[in-house]
């Protein structure tokens, strides 16, 4: 791959279409050609040895991108040129499950939303419910096969302590490999793709990398299925091990079914959007559908050969919490541009995400090590030094203020929260004082923790009806995302929509505003719902119901 490192292809365990196993060498064979003038015979000079590339993964339909494989990895690269947000393919999950705490709230079949006053639940296995009878007769011959092992997955998790969505999610998937797929009205569109067991087969395991007690753990939970038994599903041990870290390192969370949320409701496995390799510079998003579809759109424009990445962890973590917890959880060190740059580049702005400033210059100089002695920071331009201990207190301290906000959120004390989080800010946050006197404020204005602290700060706002304070709080946070991510990228939208919503709310509250304030007012609402629309038309696709909504409201100004 050209910038990013993702997923090591198991060689010598994955098989291309003629049983020869990947990474063994071809045997050299002589070339003889035939000199149309001189009609004799004359050898070639054998070809070099080298590795072959499991035929792996292949689109079954014509899309716009293509599945690149090698002997060390594979990748999902453009065809032809792509225009931003150009639909390259949508795949139905292999199989998936609603998560334990959303499943009496959302349907099992469709993954929508149930409304209904008494959701249609198994009363045997009590693991399943759906928004209609409908969806509940589509996947009965499905559920009927998993429903006995089912009722009894959850003690298994608890005796084993293994995770109980997880166990759920490999017996879906062994009944998937027997029960054809209900297809989705949406997979009858174009660049629609649905995938086989054989698909799911071919996924890595990097079963090398868990734990010895994890994998201990899983063996004991499916022994433990196995000797309850089943007259309708039979379980293979070392398949539904293979399945179970399959799912960790693949597997994807549901999300945002309606376009307003990103609470993840439900865990997939899609063959082929597993492909698509990470990079903290995406050019590339997927989002969930209906009935467990997902869609690819690109971001921004792409040039023929060129790589299709996502992400997979929150692109405003900084450096080392994104390569971490990628290499945690999917087993890789993060090689991409902005993370290469981000160490190569002592101006790269994606070190404000970790950044300590200077207390006397404030938010325009750095704190950095002490190359002499690295238990001391100090400012590159006035030389004033504190040790590594005092500014690791400071952050420490605003992390427990954070944490403490979200808790008296939780329990709905907003006034509380708001002021634990007013007082983050005013405390923390890095600002130019007049030359010469310390404000003692060592985090920039773009650090993690303040970003982390907005989304709260907003909602108390929002609870308090503070609007020109939650109209405050949108700007900032759109601001930090156009800085640090994508041009495109679905998760301004909600905070575009919010922030002319505040706007819009503020001026019909205040009868005597002046005009003036309130056409300014009401134009930015405008501009941040047009923008909206760019950005959900882009990322979500012009039919979906999101970005009709936002269309819709833009429409009524």
């Amino acid at each position: 791959m050209e910038s990013v490192v993702h997923e090591e292809e198991e060689a010598g365990q994955e098989h291309d279409a003629s049983g020869i196993e990947d990474g063994e060498l071809e045997k050299d064979t002589e070339l003889v050609s035939l000199d149309s003038k001189s009609k004799k015979k004359r050898k070639k000079k054998p070809k070099k040895k080298c590795k072959t590339a499991a035929a792996g993964l292949q689109f079954p339909i014509p899309v716009p991108v293509k599945i690149v494989s090698s002997h060390t990895d594979r990748s999902c690269v453009a065809k032809q040129a792509i225009k931003a947000g150009q639909l390259l393919f949508q795949e139905q999950a292999f199989g998936f499950i609603i998560r334990s705490p959303f499943i009496p709230s959302v349907c099992s079949f469709c993954a929508l939303p149930i409304v209904l006053d008494a959701p249609l639940s198994c009363t045997s296995c009590h693991m399943v419910s759906y928004c209609s009878a409908s969806c509940q007769r589509k996947q009965s011959e499905l559920h009927d096969i998993e429903c006995e092992l089912l009722r009894h997955v959850p003690g298994v998790a608890e005796r084993q302590s293994t995770d109980l969505d997880l166990l759920r999610m490999v017996l879906r998937l062994t009944v998937a490999k027997t029960v054809p797929t209900v297809t989705s009205t949406t997979m009858q569109q174009p660049l629609s793709l649905s995938s086989q067991w054989s698909d799911v087969s071919q996924l890595l395991t990097h079963k090398e990398h868990f734990s010895p007690s994890w994998l201990a753990a899983v063996t004991a939970a499916v022994t433990d299925m196995m000797a309850v038994g089943s007259a309708k599903l039979s379980l293979d041990l070392e398949e539904c091990v293979s399945l179970a870290c399959r799912i960790n390192i693949n597997a994807h969370g549901l999300v945002d079914i309606d376009g307003d949320s990103n609470t993840n409701i439900g865990l997939g496995l899609f063959p082929f959007v597993a492909m698509l390799n990470h990079s903290c510079e995406p050019n590339a998003v997927y989002i969930c559908g209906e009935n467990g579809v997902m869609s690819v759109r690109a971001i921004r424009d792409l040039s023929d050969g060129e790589e299709v990445s996502v992400h997979y962890v929150d692109l405003y973590q900084p450096l080392h919490q994104r390569r971490e917890a990628l290499l945690h959880s999917k087993h890789f060190l993060c090689q991409c541009r902005r993370c290469l740059d981000s160490i190569q580049n002592p101006s790269s702005i994606d070190r404000f995400l970790s950044a300590l400033c200077c207390p006397l210059c404030g938010k325009r100089f750095l704190l950095q090590s002490n190359p002499q002695d690295v238990t001391v920071v100090q400012c590159q331009s006035c030389n004033w030094k504190t040790t590594q201990l005092a500014v690791d207190k400071v952050v420490d301290d605003a992390k427990l203020l954070l944490t403490q906000a979200e808790g008296k959120i939780v329990l709905r004390q907003y006034g509380a929260a708001r002021k634990l989080l007013d007082q983050l800010m005013d405390r923390y946050e890095a600002v130019d004082e007049p030359k010469g006197i310390s404000s003692r404020r060592y985090l920039h204005p773009d650090h993690y923790i303040l970003f982390s602290a907005l989304t709260p700060l907003l909602n108390c706002c929002n609870a308090e009806q503070d609007y020109l304070a939650s109209a405050k709080c949108c700007r900032r946070i759109v601001g930090s995302m156009d800085r640090h991510f994508p041009v495109n990228h679905h998760e301004k939208g909600p905070f575009l929509i919010s922030l002319a919503e505040s706007l819009l709310a503020f001026v019909g509250s205040r009868s005597n505003l002046p005009r003036k304030s309130s056409h300014q007012y009401r134009q930015e609402a405008k501009d941040a719902l047009v923008r909206a629309c760019e950005v959900y038309g882009v990322c979500l696709g012009q039919d979906h119901k999101a970005t009709r909504a936002v269309h819709a409201k833009l429409a009524s100004l």
